[in-house]
């Protein structure tokens, strides 16, 4: 683009700046455009030169986004369109972009669910042209999900006439989907009178997030106080005459006097009988010894 000038000019003589062959270069980054020379003109008093001075801007690329249905639905739901960026940013040539995205990735809408899958292309490592970012939102519709009824767990009670009785103490509640429901039982009905004795039933309910309830009923006994008996005090009792011999008599029956034993009435008769046939036996003895020495 720089122009060239082979004529010669004498010592003295006014030159012209000649303009180069284009005034605008467009380069892969942006665009060149020549804006003056030093000088329109000068005077020859020796080489003549003239400096032309060009101007650069960087390309700027518009990214812009659009919602489609991965589907091809006719057309994406108010509350779908609604999450789509506004911007229209600019950026410079070679700048990474990356999409913004959504202020939400599901939808629900009153026949089924909506996910945003993403956008394409996912980013831009240097940008070099317009853009428009497509993102894809998928849809379906509601699963029918079974909800499971909440149990209740309660036992049955006995309690004492008088007694202090807390309806809702152990009793407890909890639901497959909402977890520990203890905090929503209610109590439906309950006829205890704890001053009279006799068969009693509470009834207890509870009602999940989604509406399914249960109920739970139990028993309560009150029983009548019992009084303890106290044992009678001791009468002391009266000896017999046999047991009042034996106390006056305790020579009798085997007892100690003065820590020896007595003997009893019959044990005197038998030392008599032994004495009487030793005497009779030492006699006859002493007899046969005499007639011998005869």
């Amino acid at each position: 683009m720089l122009p060239t000038d082979k004529q010669k000019y004498q010592h003295g003589s006014e030159v012209t700046a000649k303009q180069p062959a284009k005034l605008s270069v467009n380069t892969a980054d942006g665009v060149w455009t020549f804006k003056t020379w030093d000088a329109d003109k000068k005077t020859a008093t020796s080489d003549v030169i003239f400096t032309g001075t060009w101007e650069f801007k960087i390309n700027e690329y518009k990214v812009t986004y659009q919602f489609t249905d991965s589907n091809t639905k006719a057309e994406l739901p108010k509350e779908v369109m609604d999450l789509l960026p506004k911007t229209e940013q600019m950026y410079v040539y070679g700048t990474k972009v990356v999409p913004v995205q959504p202020d939400k990735t599901q939808v629900n809408t009153s026949d089924g669910v909506w996910i945003f899958k993403g956008w394409s292309p996912q980013e831009i490592p240097a940008i070099t042209a317009d853009t428009v970012f497509v993102g894809t939102w998928q849809f379906g519709e509601y699963a029918q999900i079974v909800n499971s009824a909440p149990t209740i767990k309660a036992e049955n009670r006995e309690i004492i006439v008088g007694d202090t009785f807390d309806p809702m103490a152990g009793v407890t509640a909890a639901d497959a989907e909402d977890g520990d429901l203890t905090a929503k039982i209610q109590l439906f009905s309950n006829n205890v009178d704890v001053k009279k004795p006799g068969v009693y039933y509470v009834v207890y309910k509870v009602v999940d997030t989604k509406g399914a309830m249960a109920t739970e009923t139990v028993r309560v006994d009150v029983k009548e106080k019992t009084e303890e008996k106290k044992d009678p005090k001791p009468t002391p009792s009266t000896p017999s005459s046999s047991q009042s011999q034996t106390v006056n008599n305790p020579a009798k029956n085997g007892q100690l006097i003065n820590g020896k034993a007595v003997p009893q009435t019959g044990d005197y008769n038998n030392i008599a009988l032994y004495a009487m046939c030793f005497v009779i036996c030492g006699a006859i003895l002493f007899l046969l010894c005499i007639k011998r020495n005869k």
